[in-house]
């Protein structure tokens, strides 16, 4: 399970992928979702608040989307790995 994996699954969880919708549920605007989406760019990521909801609307396990999105977040590779590994995601090298 990867960060990208649980934002996605919370849009097609939404009646015709409706990223509107996702963001009504959420309380969060558009661009702060779309900022979400492209984390890797603009280093924008969602709370725990929100990650918790996230994965409850994309029936994602919690602990996944929890690593998942401590591992892009940590700074250091190594304990980044460990996080990954929590997520059920292979390490990078």
């Amino acid at each position: 399970m990867t960060l990208d994996d649980v934002l996605l699954s919370a849009k097609l969880a939404m009646p015709r992928n409706n990223v509107s919708a996702l963001c009504r549920e959420l309380g969060v605007s558009r661009v702060t979702y779309y900022k979400w989406e492209n984390w890797r760019d603009s280093g924008t990521f969602p709370s725990e608040d929100n990650i918790f909801k996230l994965a409850s609307i994309g029936n994602t396990p919690l602990n996944e989307a929890v690593f998942a999105l401590m591992a892009e977040k940590s700074k250091n590779p190594d304990i980044s790995n460990v996080y990954r590994g929590y997520a059920g995601q292979p390490a990078l090298n």
